[in-house]
């Protein structure tokens, strides 16, 4: 089980794109009902299993240690609103040496989706294999039951599913996946997700999808998103 290793949570953006709602938070912070994202985040993961989660922040930090207290580990940053979350998880390429679990902090989603992926092993990725696709989408193709291909810029109607930001690398496809990331930063390409590095090195890393079966998620970008987080997962 993927439990015995470090969860991530990328948790450094402001979420420009939310106007108003995180003009004082980061987005992460913002309320689903009673409780925010990043703290349903941390509950659903102590409820399978996580003991170790390393959160790394960026705007409004101060703010997120208020919040979360020693609940979990901190990384901070620095570059957090110069480059784009590629460069959020290349600065824990020291921290994690035996692989890691993640999940952007900006997703919201059935506990039935951790518990699920919690339960299994090796390198994967959770994918929507239900969700109609659009050109927005982080979509994926498989060969052979592996990943293939991971881009917002293919073709719906060839993609066979949607990223929804949760992973697991295990070494020796951890250190593989950094390797590639620093390549990135080595050429000063720094304004791409971390998905490009995963892309880039898909052939050797043979990540396994696992599939959400239409169990309910969100990522939360716009206030369109949030409003409908808040009908999905507010009761």
């Amino acid at each position: 089980m993927c439990v015995d290793l470090p969860m991530i949570i990328l948790a450094a953006g402001r979420g420009i794109r939310l106007g108003d709602l995180t003009g004082e938070v980061p987005k992460c912070m913002l309320p689903i009902n009673d409780e925010t994202i990043i703290k349903r985040q941390v509950a659903a993961l102590r409820e399978c299993g996580f003991e170790r989660i390393i959160a790394v922040t960026g705007y409004r930090d101060d703010l997120m240690r208020e919040h979360l207290e020693d609940e979990v580990e901190y990384v901070y940053n620095e570059a957090w609103n110069t480059y784009n979350n590629i460069y959020s998880l290349y600065i824990m390429k020291d921290l994690v040496p035996e692989g890691f679990c993640l999940i952007n902090g900006d997703v919201v989603c059935d506990p039935a989706i951790i518990e699920g992926f919690a339960a299994t092993d090796g390198t994967s990725i959770v994918i929507d294999n239900v969700k109609p696709l659009a050109e927005e989408e982080m979509k994926i193709t498989t060969v052979d039951g592996r990943l293939d291909l991971i881009n917002k810029t293919m073709d719906p109607v060839g993609a066979e599913g949607e990223y929804i930001g949760i992973l697991r690398f295990v070494a020796p496809e951890s250190g593989m996946l950094f390797e590639e990331m620093e390549r990135y930063v080595e050429r000063g390409e720094l304004d791409v997700w971390y998905e490009n590095a995963i892309g880039s090195a898909a052939e050797r890393l043979r990540m396994k999808p696992w599939f959400t079966h239409g169990l309910q998620w969100l990522e939360i970008d716009t206030p369109e998103d949030y409003e409908k987080a808040q009908r999905l997962f507010g009761s």
